[in-house]
């Protein structure tokens, strides 16, 4: 009993935490693509409507309790309109419709909209699905959710014509099992999904001669030499981080201070000189792009520092300075470098994009 009343708070607790960390993973580096844009709607969508449950279940459940007269007959609650209750001059009766249909749209609003949602970023996801499995199942997964926004806009309809009409259906027993059970369908696919979905090395593993599904380039003898390359790539990839660091003064807008910037690197590129390539994105989308001989931007790039392999992704949240710090004494068995630089920025509401070019003949990776 105890379980089934806490359940919704604890809903609402981990809708707010997913809602607050896929907010602080997209705005690392401090700009927001299109499919961030719609996973944070969806994600705060689903966290309103988790809010909302809190506040309909207790509802529906004290209105199945609530019966009066009308016309000569002793109805429900939900079983009348609010007209139908206003006409009866029953203005407690009217007054907790109101409230319970308001309720119940807003809910319902918020289940469609991050249904929704979701569904069209599913169907983005769909264009890049690395195989034909990982295809089907979020080919199921939109389809899911394509329902489940259906069940929701139809509900919403249902209470908004709660006004004139009967809507007890809207919340009746074959309604919540039918959205119980794309519930669960929508999880076990969502599972299902995630465990197709390949990348890097795993991708390399399905796609190469001996893997599930052999790339037909990667037959032969030029092919086995694609492959290793391939591979040689997968292995060789840098991974940036990135987080900007904003002030915000007590009037005016916001302003951008710079970015912290972290690049892991393969041990093999030990003794190597990499190149790299800032790129600074003006508020306008304008890219800039910069050398040694224009800008000391390059110069904030080399005050930066080797730091410790398991700092990787731990960026600093406060603005940094131009101080020399030293570098981290790496051992033989660490398998990987970690270059950490603070990047402060002459302008305000720009966005800060890096390209790294490998010296040849290694691998060029962009």
């Amino acid at each position: 009993k105890h379980f089934g009343q806490s359940l919704p708070l604890m809903l609402v607790g981990l809708n707010v935490w997913n809602t607050l960390y896929s907010l602080e993973q997209a705005s690392a580096d401090g700009l927001f693509n299109n499919s961030e844009l719609r996973m944070m709607t969806a994600n705060a969508a689903y966290t309103g409507n988790a809010m909302m449950a809190v506040c309909v279940g207790p509802g529906w459940n004290r209105a199945q309790g609530m019966f009066a007269p009308l016309r000569e007959k002793i109805k429900q609650l939900t079983k009348a309109g609010v007209r139908a209750w206003l006409a009866q001059g029953n203005i407690d009766f009217a007054h907790a419709a109101k409230r319970l249909i308001a309720r119940t749209a807003t809910w319902a609003a918020l289940g469609a909209i991050a249904a929704g949602v979701e569904a069209w970023q599913v169907s983005k996801d769909i264009a890049g699905a690395s195989s034909e499995d990982e295809r089907y199942f979020l080919t199921l997964k939109r389809g899911t959710l394509s329902v489940m926004a259906g069940m929701a806009s139809l509900q919403l309809v249902g209470a908004v014509l709660g006004y004139w009409f009967n809507f007890a259906w809207i919340m009746s027993s074959p309604v919540t099992m039918i959205l119980a059970a794309l519930g669960m369908a929508y999880l076990l696919i969502s599972a299902h999904a995630n465990r197709y979905k390949r990348e890097g090395l795993r991708l390399w593993l399905y796609r190469c001669s001996w893997g599930k599904a052999p790339e037909e380039t990667w037959v032969g003898i030029d092919g086995h030499k694609t492959q290793l390359m391939a591979l040689l790539e997968i292995l060789q990839r840098p991974s940036v981080w990135a987080r900007a660091v904003y002030t915000y003064p007590d009037r005016g807008p916001q302003r951008c201070l710079g970015f912290w910037v972290q690049l892991l690197l393969p041990a093999t590129l030990a003794g190597s000189i990499v190149q790299l390539q800032p790129v600074l994105i003006d508020s306008e989308g304008t890219p800039v792009y910069h050398t040694p001989q224009q800008d000391p931007l390059y110069e904030h790039f080399l005050r930066g520092h080797w730091v410790d392999p398991e700092l990787a992704g731990q960026l600093p949240e406060a603005a940094g300075d131009q101080q020399l710090q030293s570098d981290f004494a790496y051992r033989a068995k660490d398998q990987h470098r970690v270059w950490q630089a603070w990047v402060a920025t002459p302008k305000s509401n720009t966005a800060l994009e890096l390209e790294v070019h490998y010296p040849p003949p290694l691998n060029q990776r962009a």
